[in-house]
């Protein structure tokens, strides 16, 4: 029924050959995304070491040529960066933290080539959708680095870390209108003022 589907849509077989491969791409990458979530949740010291890989694994799958004009794409791949991310947090390290930081870092430059305005994106769902990752990508950045008592000027770098969240999340009044902007926007704030309290 896809492949009909697909013929029907594109009419040549090789667009509909390579629509179907990055489907199956993508599928792939979700289920190593979803099997990264999965064992981050166990939390012991060999499944949290296991979850990178998982990450590691989708990211490189959505990372690829093939996905390049692809929006939402490259937003999955943000929030395997994301995740990732606290996969390395919590182990708790010096190295594991900035391994944290670099990983939200990555994120953050994947989801920055994304359209945040409802003018530039397929569906108000999508530019949602990416600000959310995006916001969520510098408050998680904030937080490592105040984690991070090994990293240089790490005050002021979670200070301007959260400032760039409450930019993203503020934008049309979005907290007041979405629970997970809303709380994007405290944890920020939140995290902003403890860093401005160092």
């Amino acid at each position: 029924n896809t492949a009909l589907h697909l013929a029907t849509e594109y009419g040549d077989r090789e667009t509909v050959e390579l629509l179907l491969k990055l489907g199956a791409r993508r599928d792939l990458a979700l289920a190593h995304l979803n099997h990264g979530n999965t064992l981050q949740q166990l939390a012991t010291p060999a499944e949290l070491t296991a979850s990178v890989l998982a990450y590691d694994a989708a990211i490189a799958l959505l990372a690829s040529p093939e996905f390049a004009a692809q929006p939402a794409a490259h937003n999955t791949c943000g929030a395997a960066w994301i995740n990732r991310g606290h996969a390395f947090h919590r182990q708790g390290t010096p190295e594991a933290l900035a391994a944290a930081a670099a990983s939200h870092r990555s994120a953050i430059a994947v989801l920055q080539t994304l359209p945040l305005d409802p003018s530039e994106a397929t569906t108000p769902e999508a530019v949602f959708n990416h600000r959310v990752n995006l916001a969520g990508a510098w408050m998680n950045l904030a937080n490592t680095l105040l984690d991070s008592p090994a990293l240089a000027r790490r005050y002021s770098a979670a200070r301007e870390a959260a400032t760039h969240s409450l930019e993203v999340i503020s934008r049309d009044d979005l907290p007041s209108q979405h629970p997970a902007a809303a709380e994007i926007s405290l944890v920020a704030r939140r995290t902003r003022c403890d860093a401005l309290g160092h």
